[in-house]
């Protein structure tokens, strides 16, 4: 509705909606709040999805995944995130309390929840980002951030079939990644690209499966998709479908850099020009090697080495878009 009458403040949709509540009427007001809970996200159909849930069982199971109360714009306290951690099911809890009590980042903990790739998966990452940013752990905020960029792209085909996807990274950018920043970056997408890397990431699953027709079942498909977001099927695929540190919207500019921050910008816009050209080259079959210089510094982003045995293997009929 705000991009619709173009207002930003939900007190002018109440001015339009509403016109006798408090916001609007300074004579003769009357304190609803009708539109604040709406604006504050408060309010469910409780009606409506009990009917669902009639006619389909088990239609809103998803509902009732600690991912929603984990991803609020308020201040969690430590007793909230565990409490929140209990509620994971069961499988996804032994896997967050498996190296330790308090939930400690590890890159096994992390490769465990992405074979487990599911709601309650993010949930847990989420979770023990906001764990590790209550800690005044940052270095672990930061590398959670980036697992939960990686985990929004293994989910990605299923929450495009539900209809969050872009609304879901909206509010991780909104109201998670601020506690995932590290020298003024966060991991995440360029604006705009987290759909197009979904999109892309499924078609490479595809191309992959296609020469193992054996690879059949969820957790197989998951094991490719984690292959892919490592280095197994090529740097291409690796650059195009991790998240890449973005500075933050105006929170620093070069000539306010102390030289080790000058270094942290310098590699953000290198990971930014890979992440685009490994964008590119996906197009061209993917590229096995390692990245041309030209790719790096950002002079060519559809650079290629012509030895690499993927490029042109099987190519998009056209250059569906270029990142430049």
């Amino acid at each position: 509705m705000s991009a619709a009458f173009n207002d930003e403040d939900y007190k002018e949709l109440e001015r339009r909606f509403a016109p006798h509540s408090a916001a609007c009427n300074k004579v003769d007001p009357v304190f609803t709040n009708l539109w604040l809970g709406y604006f504050l996200g408060r309010h469910r159909p409780t009606r409506i999805l009990a009917a669902v849930e009639r006619a389909h069982p088990g239609a809103n199971e998803c509902l009732r995944s600690p991912l929603w109360p984990a991803l609020t714009d308020r201040q969690l306290t430590r007793s909230q995130i565990n409490r929140l951690l209990r509620q994971l099911e069961p499988e996804i809890r032994d896997v967050v309390w498996a190296s330790s009590q308090n939930g400690t980042a590890g890159a096994k903990q992390t490769t465990m929840l992405e074979l487990r790739a599911r709601l309650d998966a993010l949930a847990a990452e989420i979770l023990l980002l906001r764990l590790a940013h209550l800690d005044g752990r940052h270095e672990a905020a930061f590398q959670w951030g980036r697992s939960v960029w990686r985990m929004m792209v293994l989910l990605g085909p299923a929450l495009i079939c539900g209809g969050i996807a872009q609304a879901l990274a909206d509010l991780l950018e909104e109201r998670i990644m601020p506690m995932a920043r590290r020298k003024g970056a966060h991991y995440g997408f360029p604006p705009g690209h987290y759909l197009q890397v979904v999109s892309k990431f499924v078609l490479a699953i595809r191309r992959v499966a296609k020469g193992s027709p054996e690879l059949k079942t969820d957790r197989q498909l998951l094991r490719i998709g984690q292959d892919l977001l490592g280095s197994k099927w090529g740097f291409g695929y690796f650059w195009a479908f991790n998240p890449v540190p973005l500075l933050d919207a105006g929170g620093l500019q070069r000539a306010d850099f102390s030289p080790a921050a000058s270094v942290e910008f310098d590699l953000a816009s290198e990971h930014l020009n890979l992440h685009r050209w490994g964008l590119n080259v996906h197009c061209l079959g993917g590229h096995r090697n390692s990245p041309p210089d030209a790719a790096s510094s950002g002079e060519d982003l559809w650079a290629i080495d012509p030895n690499d045995p993927y490029v042109l293997l099987e190519p998009e009929p056209f250059r569906t878009r270029q990142f430049s």
